[in-house]
């Protein structure tokens, strides 16, 4: 047994329409889709589920009721076909709410709660419409006539408002020559389509006497015009559609005697115009396309009120497809401002500022191509290619830039000045070089190949460096002709400074100097002890340092992996742990052990001297006994 409440998730309800032939009544059902839950978990298997339908959310008498047995649920999902055997439509009616209740069998209550049924299940009464039938909240006098004799058959819909002896309506006719519909008022047709064996109209009327919209066709020729009203000639179109004989054509008009836009085709060739109404020309085009066999042209132009005129042309032939965008200014010549032309082996295309002093060329064939960029007529880019080389070379105000590409493997960048060259990069196969030089002062050189890399820099023969690395390490060599070494550093760990070490200062004369103070002149290292550079001063106890010294367990030791150097010292961590001066519990500083001794020091000397006061007064004491045992002698 199932958990006693199943509920329903994401329910959808439609209407199938299914006809059993023209002529049979038209069966009518519902289709009804849902999830069935059985807790949080969808059901599974196959039920007995009983529908009915209710007049209200709760309560009430069933309408209707069907049962449908082994209905397959899956994963929660389920279909049933309502009215397929109880007549579903019979208890549809349009002022009455349905609510739609489900009860698996066997389960102790409904699926609640009910669910309302919308619109569709309604429709199914459309199909028992007829003129002793009025439809609800319309008005009493609407009307629908329908009309069947041996020569035809009619279909009339009327609404009469109150108080008004005619109405509008539509009215539909079929007779054995032809059909007709009309949409408007008795006398005044606002739609009417007539059709028969001859041909077919439709227009539509704005005005008792003027068509907004005609079409027609019969068997040799077809037309659509749309009238403009608003201009006052009923006999102006606006567009006009005509099409016949193999020939058609499509006209709109801005004007009675003004078009602007035409496309007309015959079987030899197609053309289509678009005028510039608003310049004053009739006869001047905007747009023209011409199509012919095996040949294309379009022309586009724009002409302003001084009477400068551009435009573009296109053209295109069995052979060859060109293209252009011209500038032609009155009382002067028409220039070319870009141009492109192609045929089956070569393409070119050809870019002017319309001035003449800029240009773009760029040109490709089966064996390569080009681009040049020219101003005032010389030629500052240029760029070419072929089947085994690609070459670029720029030029502006004496700077030149060359590169190049080939297929053996090499390239190179070039770029120079006043003819001489600056930098140089080249490569091949097995190796490549960067080359910097500056009036034969300055060079750097960057080289590498399959075995090593180096960087060279150079200064008017005086100083250089040399950096290089291959396979068996690296090395760094800054040098001065005719002194020798001066840094020198390798991949093994080695290192060379000829004169000092400067670190954050760029003062002192020491082997190394450090920003703060602390130096060495290669004998001894000096701590930073400038009073200026202090603060906080506090005195020591001196019977303290004794006491922590007296703590402090000091031993003799060695560096893990260095057997061979011994030391004697404490460790950082009980040094910080007694005193808790430096930076940590890891290090020792040079200084601080220094001025723990000097208080220590310090302190003994005290000590020492109120030891000699204790020793004389011994002697004092020791003395005056003597004196007093010879006294009592």
């Amino acid at each position: 047994m199932m958990k006693s409440s199943f509920t329903l998730m994401a329910a959808v309800l439609f209407c199938l329409l299914s006809a059993a032939s023209e002529a049979a009544t038209v069966p009518m059902t519902v289709t009804h889709q849902g999830r069935l839950m059985n807790g949080a978990t969808p059901a599974n298997g196959f039920f007995d589920i009983e529908y009915d339908i209710y007049p209200s959310a709760t309560g009430g008498t069933s309408l209707w009721t069907e049962t449908h047995t082994n209905v397959e649920v899956k994963d929660g999902l389920f279909t049933a076909e309502l009215g397929k055997t109880s007549g579903f439509f019979d208890i549809c009616c349009y002022d009455t709410e349905m609510w739609l209740q489900i009860h698996v069998v066997g389960d102790p209550t409904p699926i609640s709660p009910r669910t309302k049924l919308g619109g569709s299940p309604f429709s199914v009464m459309s199909h028992s419409v007829g003129s002793s039938r009025p439809i609800p909240g319309s008005l009493d006098t609407a009307k629908i006539d329908m009309q069947t004799t041996s020569t035809g058959s009619s279909l009339r819909l009327r609404v009469v408002p109150t108080a008004q002896t005619t109405g509008r309506g539509v009215s539909m006719g079929a007779t054995q020559q032809g059909g007709e519909i009309a949409i408007g008022d008795p006398d005044f047709d606002l739609l009417r389509m007539t059709g028969d064996a001859t041909g077919a109209n439709m227009s539509i009327t704005g005005d008792p006497d003027f068509d907004l919209l005609r079409m027609s066709a019969d068997a040799d020729s077809a037309k659509i015009r749309i009238s403009g009203q608003s201009i006052g000639d009923p006999d102006f179109d606006l567009l006009r559609l005509t099409g016949g004989g193999g020939v058609g054509e499509i006209k709109i008009s801005g004007d009675p005697d003004f078009d602007l836009l035409r496309l007309s085709a015959n079987a030899d060739s197609a053309e289509i115009s678009m005028s510039g109404q608003v310049i004053g020309d009739p006869d001047f085009d905007l747009l023209r396309m011409i199509g012919k066999p095996k040949f294309g042209d379009i022309t586009m132009k724009v002409k302003n009120s001084i009477g400068n005129i551009r435009g573009i042309t296109t053209e295109v032939d069995s052979q060859t497809a060109r293209y252009h965008q011209w500038n032609w200014n009155s009382g002067s010549v028409k220039r070319e401002m870009i141009e492109l032309s192609s045929d089956s082996m070569t393409g070119a295309m050809t870019i002017s500022n319309g001035e003449g002093t800029r240009g773009l060329a760029m040109r490709a064939d089966s064996g390569g191509g080009s681009i040049a960029i020219e101003e005032e007529g010389v030629q500052k880019i240029k760029m070419n290619t072929d089947s085994g080389h690609a070459e670029i070379a720029i030029e502006e105000e004496g700077v030149q830039i060359t590169m190049r590409a080939d297929s053996g493997g090499g390239g190179g960048i070039a770029i120079g000045e006043e003819g001489v060259q600056k930098i140089r990069m080249d490569t091949d196969s097995g190796s490549s070089n960067i080359a910097v030089n500056e009036d034969g002062t300055h060079n750097i050189t960057i080289s590498s190949d399959s075995g090593s890399s180096s960087i060279a820099v150079n200064e008017e023969g005086t100083h250089n460096i040399t950096i290089r690395i291959d396979s068996g390490g690296g090395s760094f060599a800054i040098n001065e002709p005719g002194v020798g070494k001066k840094v020198s550093l390798d991949s093994d760990g080695d290192g060379y400074l000829s004169n000092s070490l400067k670190i954050g200062t760029t003062s002192g004369t020491n082997h190394i100097e450090v920003v703060g103070g602390a130096n060495c002149d290669g004998t001894t290292w000096n701590n930073a002890s400038d009073a200026a550079s202090k603060e906080n001063f506090q005195q020591i106890d001196g019977e303290q340092i004794l006491e922590k010294i007296e703590s402090l367990d000091i031993t003799r030791w060695n560096y893990i992996g260095k057997e061979d150097a011994e030391h004697i010292g404490p460790t950082a961590q009980d040094f910080y742990k007694a005193f808790g001066v430096g930076v940590g519990d890891k290090t020792i500083s040079t200084v601080d052990p220094s001025g723990i001794a000097l208080a220590a020091i310090k302190e003994l000397y005290k000590k020492s001297k109120e030891v000699d006061e204790l020793k004389r007064q011994l002697e004092e004491l020791s003395k005056a006994v003597e004196k007093l045992a010879k006294e009592r002698k």
